[in-house]
């Protein structure tokens, strides 16, 4: 009975310290435009040694595809980082679908707001001209100068996973 106490506190603590982390990541990145190592790397090396330690590959193969979307500039290293270090505290494809359902409700409205009003043909003839030149990418200065403070669409699923399904 007693065991089960602490394993509650420890819980407990846990979960606000991970709450702390995000907090400080999505407000850091909204006030900075950046997000450095110091606040990305030891979460997601620690998270992610001890999940390998446990014998959860499914992290490499995480890490590589989010190494990828930011080789081919989709993410900024920081986002890609902090994504690296969630999946490491959460390695679930509860967590997965969480993650991809936040992105899609946090984001709807921004694209809304950014594209209305432009006609759908002119939006479609634009992607399409993208596809054909081979320019869907995004190129590093297109990130630097489009790219949005939006830790806080990774940080809120992984809140929302945490005090929920965790």
């Amino acid at each position: 009975m007693e065991g089960e106490g602490k394993l509650t506190v420890w819980t407990l603590l846990l979960k606000i310290l991970i709450s702390l982390w995000l907090v400080t990541v999505a407000l850091w990145d909204a006030s900075r435009s950046r997000i450095p190592n110091w606040l990305t790397l030891p979460v997601m090396l620690a998270a992610g040694g001890y999940g390998l330690w446990r014998g959860q590959w499914s992290v490499l193969l995480a890490w590589a595809l989010l190494f990828l979307l930011w080789e081919m500039h989709i993410l900024g290293g920081g986002d890609a980082k902090l994504i690296m270090g969630l999946y490491a505290l959460f390695p679930e494809r509860m967590f997965v679908l969480m993650l991809l359902e936040g992105i899609l409700i946090t984001r709807l409205p921004y694209l809304t707001m950014k594209y209305a009003g432009r006609p759908i043909g002119e939006l479609a003839r634009g992607g399409l001209r993208r596809l054909r030149a081979d320019d869907w990418r995004p190129t590093h200065a297109e990130l630097q100068r489009h790219g949005r403070s939006i830790a806080w669409t990774y940080c809120l699923p992984g809140m929302v996973y945490l005090w929920l399904l965790w």
